[in-house]
């Protein structure tokens, strides 16, 4: 007898040094008593009175084990920080020369793109929305590589099909597509009456 509660006063150190949490050593003290029940069961079956110790070392073993997971602090969604390019320099330039959307028309509006991180972006693709549906905007292109602390010229055609009735257009240049959209940048340009 004195051997086995030798073992299981070892036994419970080793397990109960391991818990971190009040909610670990509860753990493995249900644990033993389940495994005590369910040992003393065992041993009451086969006649032998080691069930009960044999039971309460492993439902403490488990307890233990089920507290640490059951109670283990859980990881934080990582925030993954997103660098989308800056857009600065927005120059309208049309063929007559008047700054102002003409219908018929096809105007070109420049933009400078820059990379402000530390860290080569790849696959940029800036689109160019218009609030008018009369105003075609070309296709955006896929800016396949721009280095850290550099920048490049973008330019972008319009084109209105059909007589607007407001005096101007707005237009946002944004990166990336639906709720993932970082705007960039909002501008508007004068209508021609």
């Amino acid at each position: 007898m004195k051997h086995k509660s030798v073992i299981f006063v070892l036994l419970s150190a080793a397990i109960l040094s391991s818990c971190s949490s009040s909610q670990q050593l509860t753990g493995a003290y249900m644990g033993s008593n389940l495994g005590g029940a369910i040992g003393s069961v065992i041993g009451g079956v086969s006649n032998g009175p080691r069930g009960s110790f044999h039971g309460q070392a492993i439902g403490m073993i488990a307890g233990g084990v089920a507290g640490a997971v059951i109670m283990a602090p859980k990881k934080e969604k990582e925030s993954i920080s997103v660098a989308y390019p800056t857009v600065t320099s927005i120059h309208y330039i049309d063929a007559n020369g008047n700054e102002r959307i003409d219908v018929g028309e096809i105007a070109h509006i420049e933009m400078d793109i820059f990379n402000e991180s530390d860290e080569t972006m790849y696959d940029i693709t800036p689109y160019v929305y218009c609030n008018n549906r009369n105003i075609i905007v070309s296709r955006p292109i896929v800016i396949k590589e721009l280095a850290p602390k550099k920048g490049i010229r973008y330019t972008i055609a319009v084109s209105a099909q059909k007589k607007i009735k407001s005096n101007s257009v707005a237009f946002e240049v944004s990166f990336g597509q639906k709720k993932s959209a970082f705007i960039a940048a909002q501008f508007a340009i004068p209508v021609s009456d």
